[in-house]
């Protein structure tokens, strides 16, 4: 008969151990366990002297999980305040917070470690939320910040990982890495902002991969003295200003890798004062310039595509001693309506085996300075299939390839430029005057995510 007694207690006990403490009014959480709302909070009762601000819910206990449960967090009294404040402490977990609104911060997290902040929503606070101090690995996931007049995710931290996040409405920016570092930023969206995403502060070892900014009114993703970013499979579009903009000497080492971006109003991507920076496989189409450099040096482009844009799809142009010594290879532009590449006041770049391929009156290729055109004829396959790397594409070259070799014996001419000898496409003999014939298809562009 001893056995259902020891049954029964230990269940008993169980219970007891996984019970949640419910939460109906704005408390100070000073134990570990879990915590549930039961009921709507308002106001900012505690004050924290040490940072001048008055919260809801403070957090200093470490190993906290707290549901909201769906229930909102409203602030109705003045001065700085925070939703949420969690300080020193580590692993929390804070989820399904619908609405946490009107307070200086949303939710604030302040020296820690291991916090988790899930499927929560902050609209109308001056911050969304915020991350800073010495506070690392940090995990937002499915969280939304609208409509808050400084900034929806403003961080300040290291070592945090940003996931299926959203940002839109934001007075001045969607997300703010702010002297930051070591961050993975994955599947986020930002729109209607000022800016999209922005890296400010000199941040650096950042990582975006597949994320969205859209519509903002400045720029897609912003860089401020940002060093050693990666940005990979990234789509910016319909953004005021520029899709990715890095307008500093203090950026440099970043690499744009397979992003997207088009219908900017200014550029797809914009280097000015940039350098030892990388551009791989990048599509920038429907903007007045596909590719811009301005006053950038060291920077490396290969295998880009910049096509319908309404003035340049590559500009390589002068702003503090112009766009010097930079490498464009195995890029190609096409249908870009005044050239398909334009470099002024720009010298010692080197631009080889790539596509130029103008439409009907449309421009080639301009160059007012000493760039070199060409490099020393190497076996191995060119852009256009040919056997010899050389030179590049020009779709209005009329001159013959005798030997072969896919590169043609007479030179071409650049506007205002000497002459250069172009590539031509495998079939040269047949196609001599109208080499658009053998010219790949023109680049398809991906459905607007």
């Amino acid at each position: 008969m001893k056995m259902p007694v020891i049954l029964l207690g230990l269940f008993l006990l169980v219970g007891i151990v996984f019970s949640a403490t419910n939460i109906s009014s704005c408390v100070n959480i000073t134990s570990s366990g879990d915590y549930v709302l039961n009921a709507s909070l308002y106001g900012a009762p505690t004050f924290i002297s040490a940072f001048s601000t008055y919260v809801c819910i403070y957090i200093t206990a470490s190993n906290v999980a707290l549901d909201c449960n769906g229930y909102s967090i409203t602030n109705n009294v003045t001065g700085t305040t925070a939703g949420m404040f969690i300080s020193s402490v580590n692993n929390v977990t804070v989820k399904n917070c619908p609405a946490i609104s009107n307070y200086t911060t949303g939710v604030y997290l302040n020296y820690g470690s291991n916090h988790r902040l899930i499927n929560n929503s902050a609209y109308n606070n001056s911050y969304g939320f915020r991350s800073s101090g010495a506070n690392t690995n940090n995990t937002f996931i499915n969280n939304t910040a609208r409509s808050n007049s400084q900034a929806g995710f403003y961080i300040l931290s290291h070592q945090n990982n940003l996931t299926g996040n959203i940002a839109y409405n934001n007075s001045n920016h969607g997300f703010d890495f702010f002297v930051s570092s070591n961050e993975v930023i994955t599947n986020n969206t930002a729109y209607n902002n000022s800016y999209g995403f922005t890296c400010d502060g000199s941040p650096t070892n950042i990582t975006f991969i597949n994320n969205i900014a859209h519509s903002n009114s400045q720029s897609g993703f912003y860089l401020g003295g940002a060093t050693n970013m990666a940005f990979i499979n990234n789509a910016v579009y319909n953004n005021t200003q520029y899709g990715f903009s890095a307008p500093s000497s203090t950026n440099f080492n970043n690499s744009f890798i397979n992003n997207t971006a088009y219908n900017n109003y200014q550029s797809g991507i914009y280097l000015s004062g940039s350098s030892n920076n990388t551009l791989i496989n990048n599509t920038a189409y429907n903007s007045w310039y596909g590719f811009q450099l301005q006053a950038g040096y060291n920077n490396t482009l290969i295998n880009n595509t910049a096509s319908n844009n309404s003035q340049y799809g590559f500009y390589l142009s002068y702003f503090f001693g112009g766009a010097n010594n930079n490498t464009l290879t195995k890029n190609t532009a096409h249908n870009n309506t005044l050239y398909q590449i334009y470099l002024t006041t720009s010298s010692s770049n080197l631009i080889y085996d790539n596509i130029f391929n103008a439409t009907g009156s449309q421009g080639i290729a301009y160059d007012d300075n000493t760039n070199k055109w060409n490099t020393t004829k190497t076996l191995g396959t060119n852009i256009m299939g040919g056997p010899y790397i050389g030179g590049n594409y020009y779709s209005n070259y009329t001159g013959t390839d005798n030997d072969g070799d896919g590169i043609g014996q007479t030179t071409y001419a650049i506007i205002f430029r000497s002459r250069f000898r172009p590539q031509l496409p495998p079939s040269v003999r047949a196609l001599t005057l109208h080499p658009q014939g053998n010219m790949p298809s023109p680049p398809t562009f991906p459905a607007r995510p």
